[in-house]
């Protein structure tokens, strides 16, 4: 799939990734419902009709953040830089200033491997702590697609720490996720009105060791795919 989808325009990869999205919504036994089930505990007074269209752009654009993953190898990065819009670029300076790396902090939210292969071609080496997906299969095919853009990918384990240490003393960049508590060590904390345990050990340590944690926020947006957002 992944060498058909980036070889195609950006329009026809959007295209056919909307089509596949439409198909896995219909038809998904276990990931529709649980996402529904989700989205009525954060918008209770949504109506069923609005949780099916808010369920479908989840979808989606899901399906357009895998489209643009598939075709970021072939990308150049002349032509990945206008689908990147930028806001509080200079608080990430400041941060790499310092000369102790920097672990970029965000969630598992819009196409953030298009940010992260801008900066791995043009600021840093980038590196990933990923969960381990399954089946295998899957995992290493994220391994191996993001290695192609210059990107690492650890694992959530002692001998991926040890890496994320010596990367950081590199001054380069570490980008971890913080709304999924994979490891079972994380924080109870209120979320929509509900006890939700969040991670909190990776994004804490670095801060720890006298470098930074710089927050972010990665979304879509009507006229850029990719808005990267860094808030003071």
């Amino acid at each position: 799939m992944q060498s058909i989808v980036e070889r195609l325009p950006r329009a026809w990869a959007y295209a056919l990734a909307v089509f596949a999205a439409r198909f896995a919504w219909w038809f998904s036994p276990l990931a529709r419902p649980r996402l529904e089930f989700n989205l009525k505990v954060a918008c209770p007074e949504a109506s069923p009709a609005e949780i099916r269209r808010l369920s479908w752009l989840n979808f989606r654009n899901h399906a357009k953040a895998y489209a643009d993953l598939m075709m970021l190898p072939r990308t150049r990065v002349v032509e990945m830089r206008p689908l990147m819009h930028v806001e509080g670029w200079e608080h990430l300076e400041q941060a790499r200033a310092i000369g102790k790396g920097v672990m970029v902090v965000s969630c598992h939210m819009g196409s953030y491997e298009v940010t992260a292969a801008i900066w791995s071609a043009t600021l840093a080496p980038v590196t990933f702590f990923a969960e381990e997906l399954e089946p295998r299969s899957l995992f290493e095919w994220y391994r191996d697609t993001r290695a192609r853009l210059g990107i690492s990918v650890l694992p959530l384990d002692l001998a991926g720490l040890r890496k994320v240490t010596q990367a950081l003393r590199d001054n380069e960049l570490v980008i971890t996720a913080i709304d999924r508590d994979i490891t079972g060590t994380g924080r109870v904390m209120p979320f929509f009105g509900r006890l939700r345990q969040f991670q909190r050990a990776r994004p804490l340590l670095p801060c720890g060791w006298g470098r930074r944690c710089c927050p972010c926020a990665c979304t879509g947006c009507p006229t850029t795919p990719t808005r990267w957002r860094a808030p003071r």
